[in-house]
């Protein structure tokens, strides 16, 4: 762990350099002001060894976690958070390798039980709630009702994505037209798209079917949130074929979700297939999918109770009370570090 960890600094260390940042930072001012449908341009790849970030923990601003937090509190991009973030959402006791092999002595996830589990491996662990509460909106409150007013009354559906390890297929057409059949009575219907899955082409048959296609951006881009909380804002509805991050961020920013569960396909190793397949086994995976499977074009209380204790929506922070955990975790770590 240690020699791989020693690794990737070094290939960090190499490509943060001046021309680096350079073309790191011509590449995401490319991207800032394109629309939400020019998905192409906003998915063009970005290394994961770019110098994305200032992070001690480089994972910390996977999709713009850190930077957004630092601009909600007006800190500076150059500050290095003491602290992990957990870039996604956990409804089982599965820790991520890259998470736990830093050294950095504290840890912040989205509820009070994500935080019993992490503790076994940090002693310091804040939870915050869903991360999207912090991420500014990409499109201003005009643009969203002038948005709003575009698309009418809107879908706006999440299919289940593939990463840089994991290729994730469906049967794409049968999908297609179970959304048809739940966007009844709506005006448009919008696919967010991942920007692995539009490398791969894969938004061409959603466009067949009449769907518009839009996307957050590249992971490593750091209007990945303010993207995607726009594209949230902007419609009625939402759905996915699969439990992630998104589900909690609908229902947080008030937008009813249903999930049409499929079959879903891994291209990947026996490794991550097995880490998948346990995850949509765990209890929790398994509580959160059996409300929302339920077709509800209201949020129910169920559902709300499954956001508290699994997107800690019940513990978002004032910044006077995140800038206390700051504050804490950095003066945790310099004790550590003079200690050692």
């Amino acid at each position: 762990m240690i020699f791989k960890r020693m690794i990737k600094s070094a290939v960090y260390k190499i490509n943060e350099n001046p021309l680096g940042k350079i073309v790191y930072k011509n590449s995401i001012a490319k991207r800032a002001d394109l629309p939400l449908t020019d998905i192409a341009p906003l998915s063009r790849p970005i290394s994961m060894f770019a110098p994305f970030t200032e992070e001690i923990h480089k994972p910390n601003d996977w999709y713009g976690h850190a930077n957004n937090l630092k601009t909600y509190l007006g800190l500076p991009r150059s500050y290095q958070f003491k602290f992990i973030m957990e870039h996604g959402l956990y409804l089982n006791d599965q820790v991520e390798d890259l998470d736990i092999e830093t050294d950095l002595p504290s840890m912040i996830t989205y509820s009070t039980y994500r935080e019993r589990i992490l503790k076994k491996y940090r002693e310091n662990v804040f939870s915050i709630g869903p991360f999207i509460h912090y991420a500014k909106s990409l499109l201003t409150e005009k643009e969203i009702i002038k948005e709003k007013m575009r698309l009418g009354k809107s879908v706006l559906f999440f299919p289940a994505h593939s990463t840089p390890v994991i290729g994730m297929e469906f049967d794409t057409a049968k999908l297609c037209r179970q959304i048809k059949k739940i966007s009844k009575g709506f005006d448009n219907v919008r696919i967010c798209l991942y920007w692995k899955d539009i490398l791969l082409g894969r938004q061409r048959i959603y466009a067949d079917f009449g769907f518009e296609c839009v996307t957050a951006g590249h992971m490593l881009d750091p209007l990945f949130l303010p993207r995607l909380k726009s594209l949230i804002l902007t419609s009625n509805f939402t759905a996915s074929n699969i439990i992630s991050s998104h589900v909690g961020f609908c229902v947080y920013l008030g937008k009813p979700h249903v999930v049409l569960e499929e079959k879903l396909n891994m291209k990947t190793t026996q490794f991550w297939k097995k880490r998948i397949t346990d995850g949509f086994e765990s209890e929790g995976y398994l509580e959160v999918l059996e409300e929302f499977t339920k077709l509800n074009y209201k949020i129910s209380k169920k559902q709300t109770e499954l956001m508290e204790k699994y997107w800690g929506t019940d513990k978002v922070r004032t910044k006077a009370q995140l800038k206390r955990i700051i504050y804490i975790s950095e003066k945790i770590y310099q004790n550590k570090k003079h200690a050692s």
